[in-house]
């Protein structure tokens, strides 16, 4: 599961000053981190989930998986 690069063009157009070009490999380069990223919060999440021993998995869960991706990332 990923982002389309369609909506990642919305996304980062929004964010660039009108009339500024975007090379394909620079939606190619985010596409895979974006990608990534989102395969390390899954994996993360799911061993939160699994250590916690809920029932159900909760936003909390999630959040929590975030703050330890980026921990991780940052180092």
């Amino acid at each position: 599961m990923s982002i389309s690069i369609r909506e990642m063009k919305k996304k980062l157009k929004n964010e660039l000053e009108a009339g500024t070009f975007v090379n394909d490999s620079a939606y190619k380069a985010l596409a895979e981190y974006t990608d990534n990223f989102l395969t390390l919060v899954c994996q993360a999440t799911a061993i939160i989930f699994q250590e916690s021993e809920d029932r159900k998995l909760t936003s909390e869960h999630v959040t929590l998986a975030v703050l330890e991706v980026e921990k991780d990332v940052s180092n």
